[in-house]
């Protein structure tokens, strides 16, 4: 549809039919869910609509609107028609075959579902009850060679009495309210669709009691299933878990002994390195300390004959200067300096 519009709406004329493309898998969906093609671009649907896409149509901006809810309809339609049809495979379609589908009607069970989703898997025959359930579990049990469980009807404890109906309509230890009564309406007692001869207050109890009950189901079910006892083992199967605890046991032993010697491995090669490397840290270290003395010693060396050259150089100078000055040379004294100068010698 809104390829449709997109590419015709804008233009006088329909186009020309293909059998390919976006056309042809418009008019076979059309055609699918059960619309009658009347001219071109033009439908009818079982329940009276229109669905005209010509936009050269005097009433086509009238019906513009209305071309999606016929289809919808047309959709709805055909899709309860394939559940009545389902007779082999299901029991709420065996029940109800005397029932035809209404657009007022499913349009009040919409209403009434409000976005529940207790009430929205009545209305779509989603409500598994504890008899179905029971077939269920059996062929599973079957298919692992274990005999079935009997699940009894959680309030009344009666054998083989916990289908839909009994756990709705008949058990007397359900709580249903008094003042309500069974519909007569075969697809309202079975999925809680509202019926148009019923008040609405009416048809909001019923749905509203339905959706309560699967609620309750679903919690005596998780009970049950939590509280059941595990079935025991098969010899084959038994043999079959002890053979692979056993290889399991066996892999997770042999991944010990495994890592064990891995360790013990590692510990010996750590020990061995390290008693090496021993011998070669002293020698090294013997070295080290070695030409640090020898380096120190001749740093003393050189300080030394430094000191000693700087010492004779000023002892040279001093010489020369009183050489010059017609002095001879004086000797030190340890009293005074001046005691030692002759008369008559200016400094």
């Amino acid at each position: 549809m809104a390829a449709w519009r997109r590419a015709k709406r804008s233009k006088s004329l329909p186009g020309i039919w293909r059998d390919a493309g976006w056309v042809h898998t418009l008019c076979t969906f059309l055609q699918k869910i059960g619309c009658l093609e009347v001219a071109a671009w033009r439908w009818t649907t079982r329940l009276g609509g229109i669905i005209d896409l010509d936009p050269s149509s005097e009433d086509f901006d009238q019906t513009s609107g209305a071309v999606g809810h016929n289809t919808r309809e047309a959709w709805r339609q055909t899709l309860f028609e394939r559940w009545l049809a389902r007779t082999d495979a299901r029991i709420d379609s065996r029940q109800c075959q005397a029932s035809a589908y209404n657009e007022q009607r499913c349009t009040l069970s919409r209403k009434l579902v409000a976005n529940d989703t207790h009430r929205f898997a009545v209305v779509t025959g989603a409500s598994v009850s504890q008899q179905k359930f029971e077939v269920m579990l059996s062929r599973k049990n079957r298919r692992n060679g274990r005999e079935p469980n009997t699940i009894l009807c959680p309030w009344c404890k009666e054998v083989r009495g916990s289908d839909w109906e009994h756990m709705v309509w008949k058990c007397e230890a359900s709580g249903k309210p008094p003042e309500l009564a069974a519909p007569t309406d075969l697809l309202q007692r079975r999925l809680g669709w509202a019926s148009t001869a019923r008040t609405r207050a009416y048809n909001f109890a019923v749905l509203d009691w339905m959706a309560e009950v699967r609620q309750r189901i679903l919690e005596e079910r998780s009970e049950h299933m939590s509280s059941a006892p595990k079935a025991k083992r098969t010899s084959k199967t038994a043999a079959a878990a002890k053979a692979a605890s056993y290889c399991s046991s066996n892999n997770h032993s042999n991944r010990q002994t495994a890592m064990g010697a891995a360790a013990t491995t590692a510990a010996t090669a750590t020990a061995t390195a390290a008693a090496t490397r021993q011998p070669q840290k002293r020698k090294a270290a013997s070295q080290s300390s070695g030409r640090g003395a020898s380096a120190s010693g001749d740093q003393e060396a050189v300080m030394s004959s430094s000191k000693k050259s700087t010492l004779s150089t000023l002892a040279k100078k001093r010489k020369n200067c009183e050489v010059l000055n017609g002095c001879p040379p004086l000797k030190k004294c340890r009293r005074s300096t001046a005691a030692a100068v002759p008369s008559g010698v200016v400094n």
